[in-house]
């Protein structure tokens, strides 16, 4: 089946960045959160070899769409070398928890035993619909009662995520650090045409982290060695964002990202 894709030329894009300055990323201070989480799904070497699959093999477009909707969280195609605002992707982001499960026959089955997992920020309750039943409140009662719990955990959660934003982020700058890291690394990588160490990476992204270094041969192998942990510690956080659940929490928040800047980055 000929779907029409394929035929487009995706050389006519720029490369992705190589993460060297701050200007390679244009207008990357005023980014919405969609767009974040699309630098971040485009970096995503799944997505990018499902990108050059669909290019090669013409799936058929409820397949394909089927697939990145399960995989990826897009309902349509967008290819991975497409800037954000050609067509931009729209992500599923608040799909609802819709099973239910209702027993009312063969009495001696119960209780039932129910298996299930629980996503961040997921939150698990059980409703009695019977009248009079154990709860002892009507259905009405139970659904006020449930709101209360939900706002409860809902401020819990902001109130958790604000807190962690404050103290391991610096704002929208640490978001386009982590991109910058990500496109130097694998830049580095694939061309070896440059061959900076780990904490040389780390120092130059991240200079809002560094403190008074102190002077000696010890001293400089000991803070070579901490940089290295940093940088190792700053990737997984970096690839964690090009993950499902990391770039459809990006795509989710309201406004720019976690907390918000509050620090300014040097002109690099």
């Amino acid at each position: 089946m000929n779907n029409g894709i394929g035929k487009k030329d995706y050389s006519q894009y720029p490369l992705r960045p190589t993460g060297d300055t701050l200007s390679e990323y244009e207008g990357w201070k005023n980014w919405p959160n969609a767009q974040w989480a699309w630098e971040f799904l485009r970096r995503n070497p799944d997505y990018n070899k499902l990108c050059m699959e669909i290019e090669s093999e013409n799936l058929d477009p409820k397949e394909r769409n089927k697939k990145l909707r399960k995989e990826f969280g897009l309902p349509e195609y967008k290819h991975c070398m497409e800037p954000f605002a050609e067509n931009p992707p729209r992500f599923q982001t608040a799909k609802p928890f819709t099973r239910s499960w209702l027993r009312f026959r063969k009495e001696n089955k119960f209780p039932r035993k129910i298996k299930l997992t629980l996503d961040r920020g997921q939150v698990f309750m059980r409703f009695d619909v019977r009248p009079g039943g154990s709860t002892a409140k009507s259905l009405d009662s139970q659904i006020e009662a449930a709101k209360e719990v939900l706002r409860g955990f809902e401020q819990r959660w902001l109130k958790r995520t604000n807190t962690l934003a404050a103290k391991d982020i610096r704002g929208t700058y640490f978001f386009i650090s982590l991109l910058r890291l990500l496109d130097f690394v694998d830049y580095r990588d694939v061309t070896g045409t440059r061959k900076p160490t780990n904490s040389t990476i780390y120092r130059t992204l991240f200079p809002f982290t560094l403190k008074e270094e102190r002077s000696g041969e010890s001293a400089l192998s000991l803070q070579q060695s901490k940089f290295d942990k940093k940088f190792q510690r700053a990737k997984i956080r970096a690839v964690g964002y090009t993950k499902k659940r990391g770039y459809l929490d990006l795509a989710s928040t309201q406004g720019q990202p976690p907390a918000a800047i509050r620090w300014t980055p040097p002109n690099t």
